[in-house]
């Protein structure tokens, strides 16, 4: 399916590259997400057809079952007041009816198991659009950065061998005021991940629990101790 091919091929597509050859990255990341989006609406779509071609298959087989089960009956009616010939019609409808049924059945699984890959690959789909997103406002935000360290630099290269102390020393200190944005930048955009920084917090909550549980033990050692130290 072609929807399918074009996410799978934004996907596996190398967006460091992309965007470093890029003349704008960001609009370059942008552009690559709205694909992604505009694609797993395409694959939504999908999904809703193949669910309702599946109910249809599922409504006729059970039609199917029903009308069977109405000759059966009918055919049972006309042995029990003698009429073999009306019975041996009615039975024949019934065998149609069964045919059909097997043939819906058949039919009814193979969309059942397509709807369901369907859904698994929109699931799929569905998390790395997330992720996508994520990767392209963290590129952004280090583009960003990195264009704004450029700018901060060049005028550096540019000033004279020689110049006066005090402008130098307005200068460096200019500088060293860019160069902590930037650090405060790349401490913001290098971030851990949501995920790992819980983690880590429930490392970080466990090791205070042990400290306590020691220190309680640690607390109960020493009264014990002193109560058999003292007289009775």
């Amino acid at each position: 399916m072609k929807v399918f091919s074009r996410v799978s091929d934004i996907i596996s597509a190398n967006i460091n590259d992309l965007l470093d050859r890029a003349e704008n990255p960001e609009k370059m990341a942008r552009q690559m997400v709205r694909e992604l989006e505009e694609a797993l609406i395409a694959v939504r779509r999908e999904v809703v057809l193949a669910i309702a071609a599946e109910r249809r298959l599922t409504r006729r087989l059970e039609q199917e079952g029903v009308l069977a089960k109405d000759w059966q009956a009918r055919a049972e009616e006309a042995v029990k007041k003698g009429q073999d010939d009306l019975a041996r019609r009615a039975l024949a409808k019934k065998r149609e009816h069964t045919f059909l049924t097997k043939g819906l059945g058949s039919q009814a699984e193979l969309a059942r198991a397509h709807t369901r890959r369907l859904k698994e690959h929109l699931n799929l789909f569905q998390e790395k659009v997330t992720q996508a997103k994520r990767r392209r406002d963290l590129l952004i935000a280090r583009h960003r950065a990195t264009r704004a360290e450029k700018k901060m630099r060049k005028p550096l290269l540019d000033l004279p061998p020689t110049g006066e102390v005090g402008g130098l020393a307005r200068m460096e200190e200019k500088v060293e005021a860019a160069e902590a944005e930037v650090e405060a930048l790349r401490e913001i955009t290098e971030a851990k991940e949501p995920l790992e920084a819980e983690f880590l917090e429930m490392e970080e909550a466990e090791a205070l629990e042990k400290e306590l549980r020691e220190l309680k033990e640690k607390v109960r050692a020493k009264k014990k101790k002193a109560q058999r130290r003292s007289p009775a």
